[in-house]
């Protein structure tokens, strides 16, 4: 049985790890068992701790499946697609996995470094509203790529696959941090989409982030 190391929501003082947080919705998404290993966040990141051995980052996801270890989240993805065929990770298609394999890169490149930025920019002390107002627009504008490449289809390589599920667990922190996503109605409707999903429904992680932004998605 797949393992998966993940931080989970309950005590952890960021509501759990977003990025292990994609391996458990690919594997709920294909309907998967996995044994779940849940670390802390201290742990994983000390630096003469156990966890270093899996991975010399100090990052979670790690998996374990059939021997191999392995860690990055959109390399964990893309193999989860390539050995778990005929499910809707990944399309059969070259060129539709392409696709996919481009926002997996996109998603870890730009958006995530992104993401980072403003959080840090906000959570710095002493604060600089001139650093948080570059960070957030800049930050506003990898949104509104998502948004674009969502007009006209319902997911961002046409059909749903790990291009969904890496940026989708992602992008409801916008949320978390007060952001305003209402310029942005491709992407609050394909978050929409994604809730219905039953993976999606019963992940705690992505319904306590798109809680709060229940007044923009109602």
């Amino acid at each position: 049985m797949l393992k998966v190391w993940h931080i989970a929501r309950d005590g952890d003082a960021y509501g759990g790890s977003r990025n292990a947080n994609k391996i458990l919705l690919a594997l709920d998404e294909i309907g998967e068992q996995r044994q779940v290993e849940q670390v802390r966040r201290a742990a994983v990141r000390d630096a003469q701790g156990p966890f270093r051995k899996l991975n010399p980052n100090g990052q979670v996801p790690v998996i374990e499946d059939h021997g191999l270890v392995l860690w990055e989240s959109g390399a964990i993805l893309r193999y989860l697609g390539d050995t778990r065929r005929g499910t809707a990770l990944l399309p059969e298609d070259p060129k539709a996995a392409a696709v996919v394999q481009q926002w997996l890169t996109w998603e870890a490149a730009t958006y995530a470094p992104s993401l980072h930025a403003l959080f840090f920019a906000m959570m710095a002390d002493p604060r600089s509203e001139a650093a948080v107002d570059a960070a957030r627009a800049a930050y506003l504008g990898q949104l509104r790529i998502v948004d674009a490449a969502l007009t006209g289809r319902e997911y961002l390589a046409g059909t749903f696959s790990v291009a969904d599920i890496a940026l989708g667990a992602m992008i409801p922190l916008s949320f978390v941090i007060g952001l305003d996503l209402k310029p942005y109605p491709n992407l609050l409707g394909w978050l929409r989409r994604l809730a219905t999903r039953k993976a999606w429904r019963n992940n705690d992680i992505f319904a306590a982030d798109m809680a709060a932004g229940a007044g923009q998605l109602n």
